[in-house]
C-alpha cells in the first residue's frame, strides 16, 4: 500500500541532527576500537580500488590503441582499394579512347578515299559528256556548211540540229543525274557500315565496363566481409578480456570483504536488539539479527541493518554521502545531510536534504527525498548495475522522485534542437533521472531489475559506458570515452573528448560523437549517428542507417543496406556501401567541399533539398578523379564518374 510520511516523523527529526531513539537496553560499541579497524579496512579497500582502477585504465588503454590500430589498418585498406579501383577505371578508359580514336580515322580515312574516288570518276564523266558535245556541234556546224554551199540551209535543217542537240542534252543529264545517285547510295554505304562498327566497338566497351565492375565489386565485398570478421573477433576478445577482468576484481573484493567481516564480528551486532554508532570518520556498521539502532554521525558512513526492524540514521553531515540498507524488516532509514544512498525492503525511507538517490526495494515502500542524485562515475559503468530498483507493484516515488519538474530531463532532453550532446544535454543533477528514474507506479521489474529506462553519466576522465537491457541514456562527458549501447533503443553522447562509440545488436539506436575527433560504429536496427564537432569516422551498420558528420572533416562508410549520409559542414568524404544497396548522400547548405566514392547513378540519390538549389543550378566539369558537381555554397566530387550529369540522380 502507498503511505506518506510527515515531517514530524522520527526521521524528520534526524534530519535535523538528531539520530532515532535507541532501544533501553542496548551498548555502545568502542569509538576507539570502531575508528581504528575502520582506518585499517578503507585503507585495504583504497588499495584494492586503486589497484584495479590501474588495471582498469590499462586494459582501456590497451584496447582504445588496439580499436585505433584497427581502424586505420581498415581506411589504409580503403583507400588501397579506391585507389586501386579508379586505376582500372582509368586504364580501361584510356584503352577505350584509344580504340575509339583509332577508329575514327580509320573512318575518316575511308570516307576521304571514296570521295575522292568518286569525284574523280565524275570528273572522268563530265569530260566525256564534254567531249560528245564538241563532236556534235562540229558536224552539225559541217553540214550546215554544206547546206548554205548547196543552197538548201534552211529552217527545216537548223530545226533538226535542235532536236540534235536537246537530246545529247537529256542524255547527259540522265548521266549525271544516275551518277549523283550512285555517288550518294556509296557514301550512304560506307556511312551505314561505319555507324554498325561503332555500335560493335561501344558493346564491346560496355561488357568489358560491366567486367570491371563485377571484378571491383568483388573486391570490395571481400574486404567487407574481411573487415566486419576482424571486428567481430577483435569485440569478441574485448569483451571476453573485459568480463575476465570484472571476475577477478570482483573475487578481489569479495575475498577482502569476507576477510574484513570477520575482523568485524567484534564491533558487529549479533542476533540481539544492538546499539552501534559511528564516529567523525567513514564507518562501516552492521547491525545483524535484531531489531537495531545504527547511528552514523559525521563521515561517508556505509550502514546495513540486517534483518529484524531496525533505525538507521546515516548521520546530519552536510558533506557525508552516506549508504543505509534496511535489510529485511520493517525499517525506518534517514540519510540527513549530503547526498545519500538509501536501500530499503519494505521501509520508510525519507532524506529531506543533500541530493539522494532512494531505492524502494521489493516491498510497499514510501520514498521521500530531496534533489535527485546523479549517477557518476569514473571507469566501467555497467547499466545493469544502477537499473531499476525492480521493487512491489505500488511504490510511491515522493516529489522528486516520480519524474517531476526535475526528473524528466529539462527542456533540452528531448530530441530538439539542443539534442546534440552540447552544453544544455549533459545529463547534470536534475536532467538523468538517476539509477531508479524508471521507478513509476507500476514498477514490478523485481528485485533485480536491469530492463529499465535508465540515464548513466561518465561526468569527466575516459570511461567505458556499456548500456544494458531497456531504452537507456549514456552520457561519456569529458574525456576520450567508450560507449556501447545494448538492447533497447538506446541514447548515446558522447560529449567531449575523441571517443569510441557502438550502436547495440538490437533495436533502433541514437549515437552522438559530440566535440572531439569521434568514431562511430552502427550495428544492428536502424540508428541514427551523428558526429557532431570534430573530424569523425562514421560507419553504418546492417540495416538502414541515417549518418551525419556535423562540423570538421569527416569520413562517412555506408553500410551493408540503405543508408542516409550527410557530411555536413566541412570538407567530407562518403564511402558508398555494399553493393545493391540504395545510398542518399544530403548536402544542406555550407556543405563545403565533398567527395563520393562508390556512386551509382541508377541506385544512389544526391539530396539537394537543403542547399537551395536547383538542377539548373549545377555546374559539372569532368575531371580526371571524376565529374565534380559545383553549386553556390558547395560541391561534391563523384570519384570514378565519367558519366553526363543527369537530373534524374537529384532530389531537390
Amino acid at each position: 500500500m502507498i503511505t506518506s510520511i510527515t515531517p514530524t516523523s522520527p526521521l524528520a527529526a534526524s534530519a535535523a541532527g538528531n539520530p532515532p531513539k535507541a532501544h533501553d537496553d542496548e551498548t555502545d560499541v568502542s569509538d576507539e576500537v570502531i575508528d581504528a579497524l575502520k582506518a585499517e579496512h578503507e585503507a585495504q579497500w583504497e588499495e584494492l580500488e586503486a589497484q584495479q582502477q590501474a588495471e582498469y585504465d590499462e586494459l582501456e588503454a590497451q584496447w582504445t590503441t588496439a580499436i585505433e590500430a584497427m581502424t586505420a589498418e581498415h581506411e589504409a585498406e580503403w583507400d588501397a582499394l579506391y585507389e586501386e579501383k579508379q586505376a582500372a577505371l582509368d586504364a580501361l578508359s584510356a584503352e577505350h579512347e584509344t580504340e575509339a580514336s583509332a577508329l575514327q580515322a580509320e573512318h575518316e580515312t575511308a570516307m576521304l578515299a571514296l570521295k575522292e574516288e568518286l569525284d574523280a570518276a565524275y570528273a572522268t564523266l563530265e569530260a566525256a559528256l564534254l567531249a560528245e558535245w564538241e563532236t556534235l556541234e562540229a558536224q552539225l556546224a559541217d553540214e550546215w556548211a554544206a547546206a548554205e554551199d548547196a543552197g538548201t540551209a534552211d529552217d527545216t535543217l537548223a530545226a533538226n540540229h535542235d532536236a540534235q542537240r536537246q537530246a545529247l542534252e537529256d542524255d547527259h543529264a540522265a548521266q549525271l543525274a544516275e551518277f549523283e545517285a550512285d555517288y550518294d547510295a556509296m557514301v550512304a554505304d560506307l556511312a551505314s557500315a561505319q555507324a554498325e562498327e561503332w555500335q560493335g566497338l561501344e558493346e564491346q566497351h560496355d561488357t568489358e565496363w560491366d567486367a570491371l565492375e563485377d571484378e571491383l565489386h568483388a573486391l570490395i565485398d571481400a574486404l567487407e566481409a574481411e573487415q566486419d570478421a576482424e571486428w567481430e573477433t577483435l569485440e569478441d576478445a574485448k569483451e571476453a578480456e573485459y568480463e575476465a577482468l570484472e571476475e577477478a576484481h570482483e573475487a578481489e573484493r569479495e575475498a577482502l570483504e569476507a576477510a574484513q567481516d570477520a575482523e568485524w564480528e567484534e564491533i558487529v551486532g549479533d542476533a540481539g536488539d544492538d546499539r552501534v554508532k559511528g564516529s567523525q570518520d567513514d564507518d562501516t556498521l552492521t547491525g545483524g539479527d535484531g531489531d537495531d539502532t545504527l547511528a552514523g554521525f559525521n563521515g561517508n558512513d556505509t550502514l546495513d541493518g540486517g534483518d529484524g526492524d531496525d533505525f538507521i540514521w546515516a548521520g546530519s553531515d552536510a558533506n557525508g554521502n552516506d549508504k543505509a540498507y534496511g535489510g529485511q524488516g520493517n525499517d525506518l532509514l534517514g540519510g540527513g545531510g549530503g547526498a545519500d544512498l538509501l536501500i530499503g525492503d519494505g521501509d520508510d525511507l525519507e532524506d529531506l536534504e543533500g541530493d539522494d538517490t532512494l531505492f524502494g526495494g521489493a516491498g510497499d515502500d514510501t520514498l521521500v527525498g530531496g534533489s535527485w542524485v546523479d549517477l557518476n562515475q569514473n571507469g566501467i559503468v555497467d547499466i545493469e548495475d544502477f537499473t531499476s530498483d525492480g521493487s512491489g507493484a505500488n511504490d510511491d516515488g515522493g516529489a522528486n522522485d516520480d519524474g517531476g519538474a526535475n526528473d524528466d530531463g529539462g527542456a533540452n532532453d528531448d530530441g530538439g534542437a539542443n539534442d546534440d550532446g552540447g552544453a544544455n544535454d549533459d545529463g547534470g543533477a536534475n536532467d538523468d533521472g538517476g539509477a531508479n528514474d524508471d521507478g513509476g507506479a507500476n514498477d514490478d521489474g523485481g528485485a533485480n531489475d536491469d530492463g529499465g529506462d535508465d540515464t548513466v553519466d561518465g561526468d569527466t576522465g575516459g570511461d567505458s559506458l556499456w548500456s544494458g537491457i531497456g531504452d537507456d541514456k549514456l552520457f561519456g562527458g569529458d574525456g576520450n570515452d567508450i560507449m556501447g549501447a545494448g538492447v533497447g533503443d538506446d541514447t548515446l553522447y558522447g560529449l567531449g573528448g575523441d571517443d569510441v562509440l557502438f550502436s547495440g545488436q538490437t533495436g533502433n539506436d541514437k549515437v552522438v560523437g559530440g566535440v572531439g575527433d569521434d568514431t562511430v560504429f552502427a550495428n544492428q536496427g536502424e540508428d541514427t549517428i551523428f558526429g557532431g564537432d570534430g573530424n569523425d569516422m562514421l560507419f553504418g551498420g546492417n540495416q538502414n542507417d541515417y549518418i551525419e558528420g556535423g562540423a570538421g572533416d569527416d569520413q562517412l562508410f555506408g553500410g551493408k543496406d540503405s543508408d542516409t549520409l550527410n557530411g555536413g559542414e566541412g570538407n567530407d568524404t562518403l564511402y558508398g556501401g555494399k553493393a545493391g544497396g540504395s545510398e542518399r548522400f544530403v548536402f544542406e547548405e555550407n556543405a563545403g567541399d565533398d567527395v563520393i566514392y562508390g556512386f551509382d547513378g541508377d541506385d544512389d540519390v544526391l539530396d539537394l533539398t537543403g542547399a537551395g538549389v536547383v538542377f539548373e543550378d549545377i555546374t559539372a566539369t569532368a575531371t580526371d578523379a571524376g565529374l565534380l558537381l559545383s553549386w553556390d555554397g558547395g560541391s561534391v566530387l563523384l570519384a570514378g564518374v565519367n558519366d553526363t550529369v543527369d537530373s534524374s540522380w537529384f532530389d531537390f
